[in-house]
Formats: C-alpha cells, sequence, structure tokens
C-alpha cells in the first residue's frame, strides 16, 4: 500500500478518534454536573464551591485537548488537499504564496506546515526549493513509455532491424480517491497519483 496514502488514512483516524472520545468525555463531565446541580450539589461552603469547580475543570480539560487534536488534525487534512489541489491546477509546481492563499494562512505557517508534511510522508514525491519559495511536484517517470520494438527478420533479404513505432497510446484522465488530484493514465491501466502516490484502478 502506498505509504503516502496510509499516512493520510491513519493521521484521518486518528482525528476522528480523538474527536469522538472527546466530546463523550465532555457528555459525561457534563451528565455529571447536571445530576450535582439537580441534586443541591455537595458544597457545603464557598471554599468547597471553588474547590470543585477547580477539580472539575480539570477532569474536563481532557476533553477539551481531544476536541481540539481531532479538529486540528481534520483541517491539516483538509489544507493539504488544498495544497494538492493548487498544485495540480498549477502543473505541479506552486510558490508558497499561492498555496497560502489558498488556505488563508500565513505563508510562514505554509512553509512550515508543507515541510512538515513532506518529512512526515503526506507528499510522495514534493520538494521545496529553498531559495525560490517554490513547491514542485517531482513527477514519476511514465511507466507506459517503452523502447522501440524492433523489426522481425525479413524472409530472404536478411534481418530487418528497423525500429516499429509503437501504436499512440490513448491517455485519460482520473481523479485520485487519496487527495483528490487529476492524474493522467494509458487507457484501461492503472495510473499513479503524482501527488500522493495513490495507485488509481
Amino acid at each position: 500500500m502506498n505509504t503516502s496514502r496510509v499516512v493520510i488514512t491513519a493521521k484521518g483516524l486518528i482525528g476522528k478518534i480523538c474527536s469522538i472520545a472527546g466530546w463523550i468525555w465532555a457528555i459525561i463531565m457534563a451528565i455529571a454536573m447536571i445530576i450535582l446541580i439537580a441534586d443541591g450539589g455537595v458544597f457545603t461552603d464557598a471554599t468547597e464551591a471553588v474547590i470543585g469547580i477547580i477539580l472539575m475543570g480539570m477532569f474536563t480539560a481532557p476533553a477539551v485537548v481531544l476536541i481540539m487534536i481531532g479538529h486540528n488534525i481534520k483541517q491539516r487534512i483538509r489544507r493539504f488537499r488544498n495544497y494538492v489541489s493548487v498544485l495540480s491546477s498549477r502543473d505541479g509546481s506552486a510558490h508558497i504564496e499561492e498555496l497560502a492563499l489558498a488556505v488563508t494562512k500565513p505563508a510562514v505557517f505554509v512553509l512550515r506546515e508543507v515541510n512538515s508534511m513532506i518529512n512526515q510522508r503526506y507528499f510522495a514525491n514534493a520538494t521545496i526549493n529553498p531559495a525560490t519559495g517554490v513547491v514542485t511536484i517531482n513527477r514519476q517517470d511514465n511507466p507506459y513509455a517503452h523502447p522501440p520494438i524492433m523489426g522481425m527478420p525479413s524472409a530472404g533479404t536478411g534481418v530487418n532491424m528497423s525500429p516499429v513505432p509503437p501504436q499512440p497510446a490513448i491517455i485519460e484522465s482520473f481523479t485520485c480517491t487519496g487527495c483528490s488530484a487529476v492524474g493522467s493514465r494509458q487507457k484501461g491501466s492503472h495510473g499513479e497519483c503524482d501527488y500522493c502516490g495513490t495507485i488509481a484502478s
């Protein structure tokens, strides 16, 4: 399985788990608070009430943290897809400023995030030019480009070694199921996404 797609799928799953666990925890704490209020509370004075509120906040904090982690992962994957969309529309090369404009984030933030995504294998073949700030997708060699087929020996006239030109391939476009980028492939064959490396059937 492609590494990039595994990373994106795993991150998405972690984000969902964090969000669900956080909301379950928050709901449990909310129910507990409602029960305490309905029973008239368990605090006898203001000091105990303050301590109770602090403890309740401490128990609720993990729920907030989990929800935020899940939200941040979801937003990160969404930005990744936006980056891919921009790069795809510009034939695999775009400046950091263009990517920043697409996600309405500062260029410094996008530079750090894209670099982090490359290191974490969100992108399969991306590089950043530190001098120009241009992100480039290094496209894979065309797997359908074959050397010329040599001719068969001619009867009675020796060997015919003239190259036989290959039949022109019919190229069709496809939409990647991993990152939604648009790629091209030979009709009837599998294609590999230049952006995340997913194999399209």
